[in-house]
């Protein structure tokens, strides 16, 4: 475990982002979220197909997010 850190366990009791967060632009975000592993092409390609829309950005250290809206089976997430 000692050369592989990142899978030692956690003993933190609160993580340092929570749905309880009160971060300004995740405000109004849907109840229903998917959060996909993909390339940049496969994301654009799924927005453009479901008429996605751009809601939010997270930034980190690592990488700017879009975030994308779209609906699905009669309901928008």
């Amino acid at each position: 475990m000692d050369q592989l850190p990142f899978l030692d366990y956690d003993r933190t009791p609160k993580a340092l982002l929570n749905p309880d967060h009160d971060l300004p632009a995740l405000k109004n975000f849907p109840q229903l979220v998917l959060l996909a592993f993909l390339t940049r092409e496969t994301i654009d390609k799924f927005v453009t197909t479901h008429n996605g829309q751009q809601i939010a950005v997270i930034e980190t250290v690592a990488a700017t997010t879009p975030i994308f809206q779209i609906s699905w089976a009669g309901t928008t997430n």
